[in-house]
């Protein structure tokens, strides 16, 4: 099972690939996307029928672009989030049939804004107290660009942490239970480059991200960061693609390694 969360930069610039590339490339279950116009401006038709109740779009105020929610299982009732509409898309999603204990998802596929003249964290803050309240125990997905570092910096990084930032990661951790899926799959790493819109692209801004429950860490395979030259011609961001092994596929790992250490 595949997470992507990707920003297209306001669609960027030239002809419409970015949805196929992503598709063909990745094939992602759960597809988090800001900056995007609607989905049948990249995709064909058929696609979109198939998935329309699959697929959740907004357009974030005058822009002609919004963010999106797409899940490949599974249907979608979207939640209405009137204070960040188009920024900020998500939704409750039965029927994902992933780990068979989940039941019922929540996916908010987010881009921090300061349309409120606040800062990005104050704008987060916002949002995760939208998110808080729900009180249910449904499993919660977040991702998107959150325009702050998004991750702890290793001490030896040239880049800092600030302390709101960590604040608020420990928000993410320690309220709502969620693991930074890039930084948990590669522990003790500088962050890598997921932005680079500064007149010094090789500065490491770290701002995008994909967060999932703590319980789904031993199902964590890997999380990369889409770095190579044909995707940073896309976009000013680069993919996010966390990746997880099924229930099956660790049943039959872990009855291999037992048979193993038993021969």
């Amino acid at each position: 099972m595949k997470i992507a969360s990707y920003n297209l930069r306001k669609n960027g610039s030239g002809s419409r690939i970015r949805w196929r590339k992503m598709f063909e490339a990745i094939a992602p279950d759960i597809f988090l996307v800001q900056e995007s116009l609607a989905p049948n401006q990249y995709m064909p038709v058929e696609f979109c029928q198939l998935n329309q109740d699959r697929l959740l779009w907004s357009k974030a105020g005058t822009n002609k672009w919004g963010s999106v929610l797409f899940v490949k299982n599974g249907q979608i009732k979207p939640i209405e989030i009137p204070d960040f509409a188009g920024w900020v898309v998500g939704a409750e999603v039965t029927q994902f049939n992933w780990l068979e204990k989940t039941q019922q998802l929540r996916v908010f596929s987010i881009h921090a804004s300061t349309t409120n003249k606040s800062s990005y964290i104050g704008e987060v803050n916002s949002i995760l107290d939208f998110i808080a309240s729900f009180t249910d125990e449904c499993d919660l997905i977040i991702g998107g660009d959150f325009n702050f570092t998004v991750g702890i910096r290793h001490e030896h990084e040239e880049l800092k942490n600030s302390q709101q930032e960590i604040k608020l990661l420990n928000r993410v951790q320690r309220e709502f239970g969620l693991i930074n899926c890039w930084q948990t799959a590669n522990p003790n790493c500088f962050l890598p480059q997921t932005l680079r819109w500064s007149g010094n692209k090789s500065i490491p801004y770290h701002c995008d991200g994909i967060f999932v429950p703590a319980t789904w860490y031993p199902y964590l395979y890997s999380c990369d960061v889409l770095a190579i030259e044909d995707w940073e011609l896309l976009s000013d961001h680069n993919p996010v693609v966390a990746s997880f092994e099924s229930d099956t596929t660790k049943d039959i790992k872990t009855a291999a390694v037992s048979t193993f250490n038993h021969a």
